[in-house]
């Protein structure tokens, strides 16, 4: 199994995990780390190939914040209880929020290098959760964006070399003005003009 089929199904896995791992309390915690761990390592194996580290890094970052706001919780977890359910869920959209962003930000350059549309909309779904989470409806978005990722994972051609925008944006742009170019009408006509140059 290569680079990009390993990362593929650790990310895969990894969702799913963190999908349990919502569901279930304390438990739970450890076992979202652990997708979060699993994803972060498919990224990376994936991004060694496109040789593009921006998913990998905005991911990892996610994983650090999140696991140092776990840690300030529990420690301030006697404050955070007294101070009233208000404050309790203001923090927690805030920790969301700035997860969200991070994780729009990975799942948005996965999508520019690979060009898989399912993680362009899992982009928007993730950053309209994250912002809709204190209204309880951005729950469904993040779930919906999770079902997006764990589609957008599977779309990635397990053959695939990951290409930069440039070398799209150049492609397109020499395919739009010089048209399908094939290379032996190419060399017939030039045969052609060397017979017609030899009669004339």
């Amino acid at each position: 199994m290569g680079l990009v089929d390993s990362g593929k199904e650790m990310c895969r896995i990894g969702l799913v995990l963190q999908i349990i791992g919502s569901f279930i309390p304390l438990l739970g915690v450890v076992i979202s780390v652990i997708g979060s761990l699993l994803i972060l390592s498919g990224l990376k194996n994936i991004n060694t190939i496109s040789g593009n580290y921006k998913p990998y890094l905005a991911y990892l970052l996610v994983l650090i914040f999140n696991i140092l706001m776990a840690a300030i919780i529990y420690f301030q977890r006697d404050y955070l209880m007294h101070a009233g359910f208000e404050v309790l869920w203001l923090t927690m959209w805030s920790i969301v929020l700035v997860s969200g962003t991070l994780q729009a930000i990975a799942w948005w350059s996965m999508w520019k290098s690979t060009h898989v549309y399912e993680f362009r909309t899992a982009t928007l779904f993730t950053f309209a959760g994250a912002i809709l989470y204190v209204v309880l409806i951005g729950v469904v978005l993040l779930l919906m964006a999770v079902v997006f990722l764990y589609m957008a994972f599977g779309e990635i051609p397990n053959h695939y070399y990951l290409r930069s925008d440039e070398d799209y944006y150049e492609e397109d742009l020499e395919s739009d003005y010089y048209g399908d170019y094939d290379e032996s009408k190419s060399d017939a006509t030039e045969h052609m003009a060397e017979v017609l140059a030899e009669k004339f």
